[in-house]
Parts: C-alpha cells; structure tokens; sequence
C-alpha cells in the first residue's frame, strides 16, 4: 500500500476524478491526528474509487472538528479512508472509548450452573456444539434437554445467549479448547468461552481495556497486538475477532498471523460492521457503523471474503446478526438529529428498525446479507 503523510494544512490529491479532493479541517483541539493519503486500494491494489462518505465527524465526540472520508475500491468494493489517520496517531483516537467501561456477566448467566439449567444446558451443548464435558451424566437428561430446545427461552439461554445457527455467536468445540480473543475490549465474551470451558487467551492493544477485562473476570490478557504476541505456529483451536478488523491499519496482515496461529482446520469467528446493510443505505455518513476515524476500513461480503483469501483463509459461513438492527438504527438517527439539529424520535426509531428487520428477514432466502452486523467465519 502506497502513502504518504500530511500535515494538517495539505490538500488531499487523487487522480480519480469520481473522488473530488478535498483541504482537511482544522486539527482537533488536543492536537489532531496526522493523515496520509492511500494512492491504491490497500486490498487488490486497485487505482479506481468513488467517494461515498465526505466530512464525517466523530459520532462519540461530534464537537471535535476535524472530520474524514471514506472512498470504495471500484473493483473489490473495500471502503477506506482516504487520507488515513496514520498509526502512530490511532491510539489519541481511543481517549475514553467504550471498552474502558466494566461490564460483568448477567447474574442469570453467572448462577446458571446447577440444577435442571446445568443439564438442560450440558445436554443441548454437547449434542449440538461438540461440549462433551459439559454432558449430563445421564443419556435420558440429554434427549430431554433435546426436547426442551425447542422452546425459544430455552434455546435462548442454553447458549448462554450467544446465538447459534447462522450469524450465531456460540462456537463448536474443538481441539484442546485453546481460543484466542483478539481484540478483548471489556472481556464479555471471553469470559463466557471461560466459563464454557475454553482455555482463553486474550489479545488486547489498549492497556486500560485489557487491566478491566482481566480484573473483573480473571482472564489472561495480553496487552499487544496480534502481530507482537508471537504465539506459536497452531497454538489455538479457535480465534475470535468482533469488531476488530475495521479498525487495523493492515487487516489482510493480520489475518495471515491468524491463519498462523490457527490448527490446520482451525477456526476464525469475526464480525465487523457491514457496509451493505439497510441502514447504512439510508443514514449515509451518519451511520454508526463508520465511527470515524477509528474505523478505518468498512467491509461487506465481497471485500471479507477477498481479504480472508488472500489470507490464506477459506469462508464457511457469512451471515448478518439478528440481534444489532435497533442499535445501529437508534444511533445512526441519533446522531444524525444532533448534527443537523432535529429531534430525535426514540418511537419513530423503533419503528424503522421493526420495519428493517422484516425486509432482512424477507431478502434472506434470496443470499442478500442486509444487517449492520457482518458474521463471517472461515478455516483454515
């Protein structure tokens, strides 16, 4: 990938006329944060782009002034900024993000270990998701457990409320049990692969993320990057990466020290905001999904999968979450209103995101991937 940086008073130049070029504004208060300019797409190389997102502003902190944009590889569809906040100036990006906050696991997650939810639970994750240690001494507790499935609020809370079944969050057990999380953040759910009986490892850059998760729930957190933890070659079972991609400086690079990492049939759970989803056709630059300037690339389908190609990685799943359409809708609206000084409608939001739910529903048969949340999981 071809850049050079700017300072915050250069012009933006590209030759291709689909992008206008543009002066990026002033820096932010506390300094601003250095670009360079991205002459090919990062992903395939390619030269030819189209502008889709201008003068964003920071949603978690919209007083901030400087603003960024966004521009779509015309051959494998990859958005990226353009011009770049440079990585040494990522992590002024991240004062008081969200991983900073503790969250603790439910207390009906946490107090669900004995009794008929011990079973119930042992019984469908065993048959189902490879947890053989977690199977009812008895075979008749495990067809009841089987029967009891079939009830929503049990398959609910059997998987812990991960979700199973296409863009379900629970993995299959495999191997020795080894998983890698990268990007912790506050530890949620590596705590529940721990508590599924996962030997989880955690990889997190931010050392203030990485002290909470590891205090509030006891995990092993690595204060690193991927790339700079040097595990051994097929060190885990199972890797986990949930918002993690969009935010790296080199997203292919550090999807070949995954495959690395993974056991030959080893696999990568990830999930990233999807630049196809209904919402961002409608809120434009004011979807959630862009965060600038943390996000730093913005994937669908086509882009993942080529970058996971080219990784050396082999897609076996590819769906959206059932569960994130209300979320992006409330926020996108949200910050939307407090940018162009509307009011906001917390009803009229939840209707939209009702009415969006039935059109994902509806375009699922027909292969369109069309939430805000992409869940992709390949092998290596």
């Amino acid at each position: 990938m071809s850049r050079r940086v700017l300072n915050s008073q250069e012009m933006v130049m590209t030759n291709q006329p689909s992008a206008e070029p543009h002066a990026p504004s002033e820096p932010w208060a506390h300094g601003g944060v250095r670009l360079e300019a991205v002459r090919d797409c990062p992903l395939c190389g390619g030269g030819g782009r189209r502008l889709v997102f201008d003068r964003v502003r920071d949603c978690l902190d919209p007083s901030r002034e400087q603003t960024f944009r966004y521009v779509q590889c015309e051959a494998c569809a990859l958005v990226y900024q353009d011009p770049m906040v440079i990585a040494a100036d990522l992590p002024e990006c991240y004062d008081g993000y969200h991983t900073h906050e503790t969250e603790t696991l439910p207390a009906s997650f946490t107090g669900e270990w004995g009794g008929a939810t011990k079973w119930i639970r042992g019984g469908v994750l065993a048959h189902k998701y490879g947890y053989e240690h977690l199977a009812p001494a008895s075979g008749a507790l495990t067809l009841a457990a089987r029967a009891l499935d079939l009830l929503p609020a049990i398959r609910s809370r059997a998987r812990c409320g991960l979700g199973g079944g296409a863009g379900g969050g629970l993995p299959r057990f495999s191997g020795e049990g080894k998983a890698l999380d990268i990007g912790t953040g506050n530890g949620v759910f590596a705590a529940t692969l721990a508590r599924l009986g996962w030997d989880v490892t955690g990889v997190e850059f931010d050392e203030v993320a990485a002290r909470n998760a590891a205090e509030c729930h006891g995990l092993r957190v690595l204060v690193s990057t991927l790339e700079d933890a040097r595990f051994e070659d097929g060190s885990f079972d199972f890797v986990s990466m949930f918002h993690v991609i969009e935010h790296l400086p080199d997203p292919v690079a550090t999807l070949r020290e995954v495959r690395r990492v993974l056991r030959a049939g080893g696999r990568l759970m990830l999930r990233t905001p999807n630049f196809d989803s209904l919402t961002r056709r409608a809120a434009g630059r004011y979807w959630r999904g862009v965060e600038a300037p943390r996000h730093l690339y913005l994937f669908n389908r086509r882009s993942l999968t080529r970058a996971l190609g080219e990784a050396g990685l082999r897609v076996v799943a590819a769906a959206t979450t059932r569960g994130g359409t209300r979320y992006y809708v409330e926020e996108s609206l949200r910050f939307r209103a407090a940018e162009m000084g509307e009011t906001y409608s917390p009803r009229a939001a939840a209707a939209r995101a009702k009415f969006q739910n039935v059109l994902i529903r509806a375009a699922r048969p027909a292969g369109l991937l069309l939430g805000d949340e992409l869940h992709v999981e390949a092998v290596r």
